[in-house]
């Protein structure tokens, strides 16, 4: 990229990490589209900013309409798809993270896109039996989630040499309105106060990133010359121990919520962020600093 301004298109429009991501692209100065699914509302950060974004509705697997979506875009912000859930059938993620990911890809390409952010997953690892997960650590068994987004990748991948991609492989992402994943949860039970229970207790976990830093870094990647295909983990900086962080978290949220420790369920493991802050300036936050500014998100 390396331009000072850039046509960015921004998918998954109502997606949560947009709601900072589209915002933190304005305020960069790039030209922006964000993409929403058919029949869902504009986001109420996009009515904030009407006359610096432009809202387009689409259905990314139907490669029928996407020629005109991408054309003229400078760079793809892809944060579309569907996200973990147990009861959801592989066929759904099939469609909206492969195949949605795969006629975007066709666009592109078509349209002289110069590269696409790729949102995937840590997910796309499947079962970690390695302490620490780097860029380089193999996928074991996935599940349909991570496996539909590790096939996005690889579509990704083949596509390199018309297409530059980069996809960060996200762990928990928290911050306001973040949901669904084990951080989540426990800052919901503890603002309740409920009893939490975690395993692992002396184990040192970073597997977080919160939204603002992830949107500062997408707006460098804007910034910076890179090419062909790369994919890798984030992860916070100075990791607490897993009972650590959950009393930081309960004296910050002023909960009155037990925490009781339980024999673990499977391995833990860290993630090593150094792809990202080697070659492409990654600067994590502390474990503290992120589950401080969690504690009082809205």
């Amino acid at each position: 990229m390396g331009d000072v301004t850039l046509k960015c298109l921004l998918t998954g429009g109502n997606a949560f990490v947009s709601e900072v991501i589209g915002p933190a692209l304005v305020a960069a100065g790039h030209e922006l589209t964000v993409c929403i699914r058919p029949g869902r509302p504009v986001p109420a950060w996009v009515d904030a900013n009407p006359e610096a974004v432009t809202t387009r509705a689409a259905d990314l697997a139907d490669g029928s309409s996407l020629t005109d979506l991408v054309a003229g875009h400078a760079l793809i912000v892809h944060a579309a798809g569907k996200v973990e859930d147990p009861a959801a059938p592989k066929t759904a993620f099939e469609r909206n993270n492969t195949l949605a990911t795969r006629a975007l890809i066709n666009a592109a390409i078509e349209t002289g896109c110069a590269g696409m952010i790729n949102f995937s997953s840590i997910s796309v690892y499947g079962e970690i039996d390695v302490p620490v997960v780097d860029a380089a650590t193999p996928s074991t068994n996935p599940t349909p989630y991570g496996a539909s987004k590790l096939a996005a990748e690889e579509a990704l991948r083949h596509a390199a040499p018309k297409l530059p991609s980069i996809s960060l492989r996200a762990p928990g992402i928290v911050g306001p309105n973040a949901h669904g994943n084990w951080l989540a949860r426990s800052r919901a039970a503890m603002r309740a106060g409920e009893p939490v229970t975690i395993s692992n207790p002396n184990f040192p976990f970073n597997n977080a990133v919160h939204v603002d830093d992830l949107g500062r870094f997408v707006v460098s990647l804007c910034a910076r010359d890179w090419s062909g295909f790369h994919a890798f983990p984030l992860g916070a900086g100075e990791p607490l121990t897993i009972l650590d962080l959950m009393e930081r978290l309960k004296v910050a949220t002023g909960s009155t919520s037990s925490i009781t420790i339980s024999d673990a369920k499977r391995s833990a493991f860290s993630i090593s962020s150094d792809t990202a802050i080697h070659d492409f300036g990654y600067k994590p936050a502390s474990m503290a600093d992120i589950i401080d500014r969690f504690a009082s998100d809205a």
